[in-house]
């Protein structure tokens, strides 16, 4: 359709090479906006589980972007969302990314600011 892309996201996969053995499977499709991407997709086994995901675009460009995904966790069954981190190339996992992708005492001040979680 006008405006909406294919995607697929491949969750928790054992290595770039190897991501058709990913634990968790989903197809849908994005749409691109001037200041943000949605994507809408859902679970490959599972139906009922659909996620979304928003990722914040800027005027310059650059190689890595914030996001967040919301929908629902089968384990345990509940709403969540996540911070999420987006990037053109691998990014090494080591304790910098690891501490950029947990939530840190800027994302709880702002929580307590707007009520909400947001991701900046």
């Amino acid at each position: 359709e006008q405006g909406r892309f294919p995607t697929a996201f491949y969750m928790n996969i054992p290595t770039f090479d190897k991501y058709m053995f990913a634990e968790n499977t989903y197809f849908g499709y994005s749409q691109h906006h001037d200041t943000f991407t949605s994507m809408f997709l859902t679970h490959s086994s599972t139906e009922v589980e659909n996620v979304s995901i928003t990722i914040l675009s800027t005027f310059q460009e650059t190689t890595e972007r914030l996001g967040m995904m919301s929908g629902i966790s089968f384990r345990p069954f509940m709403p969540v969302s996540f911070k999420m981190l987006f990037s053109k190339t691998p990014l090494k996992e080591d304790e910098e990314l690891i501490k950029r992708l947990k939530i840190n005492q800027n994302d709880i001040r702002m929580m307590k600011l707007f009520n909400m979680f947001n991701i900046m």
